[in-house]
């Protein structure tokens, strides 16, 4: 099941029922949620849910692959699109261009991005290994070429290395974006989940565009 089978009108079941899922998933996690709750919340019934997308595990599946081909998209586009101008990219706008997607997805609530909540709770709870396979189906593709322009960028270092500073660099937006309450708890509430995106977009990029601008590590 891929992101075309969610377009469909505001009004209709399946529209609704994706919605509310995504919401009590959103909020609540994926075990601790019953397809009886969404049933509920979508003003609609369980037999309708497994007609639409026979199982809450299916129905997780699609929400997330749907978050993970609009990421995607955005990345592989902009990425062209920096590939096709006149001039080199810059290591700076690499990163940009691999990161914005991710904070210009739609947000619910306290600054959380769907797409990164979605992909915590995939990444830290018990959902099945085959919804953990969406990533890679998904994204790797993706992120394959965005290794490829950085190490052209970046000659003196190997894709092992880009690779492990681009993993490092999904957990920074994850963390920061799927939990903006540890923000809070290491300023002591200094600065809050409440916190313009635009600003938190800024120290990450700063931060992922420095990790992959350091020197080489020593070799064994």
């Amino acid at each position: 099941m891929t992101a075309n089978r969610l377009k469909k009108g505001p009004g209709t079941t399946r529209a609704r029922i994706v919605e509310a899922a995504t919401k009590l998933f959103f909020s609540r996690g994926y075990n601790d949620v019953r397809i009886a709750e969404i049933a509920a919340a979508a003003h609609s019934n369980i037999a309708s849910i497994n007609y639409h997308f026979g199982s809450k595990e299916s129905l997780f599946a699609d929400i997330f692959t749907a978050e993970c081909e609009k990421v995607a998209t955005a990345r592989s586009d902009r990425l062209e699109a920096l590939l096709r101008a006149n001039t080199a990219p810059m290591l700076e706008d690499v990163v940009r261009a691999w990161l914005d997607p991710v904070f210009e997805n739609h947000a619910i609530t306290e600054n959380r991005i769907i797409f990164t909540h979605l992909m915590g709770l995939v990444l830290w709870s018990d959902v099945n290994d085959k919804i953990r396979e969406t990533m890679s189906k998904s994204l790797a593709v993706v992120d394959q070429r965005y290794i490829e322009v950085l190490a052209q960028i970046r000659p003196d270092l190997s894709r092992d290395v880009i690779a492990w500073r681009m993993f490092g660099a999904l957990g920074a937006y994850s963390l920061t974006l799927g939990h903006p309450e540890l923000i809070d708890q290491l300023f002591a509430g200094a600065t809050s989940s409440k916190h313009a995106t635009d600003r938190l977009s800024d120290h990450l990029l700063a931060f992922i565009t420095g990790g992959l601008a350091a020197a080489a590590p020593p070799s064994d």
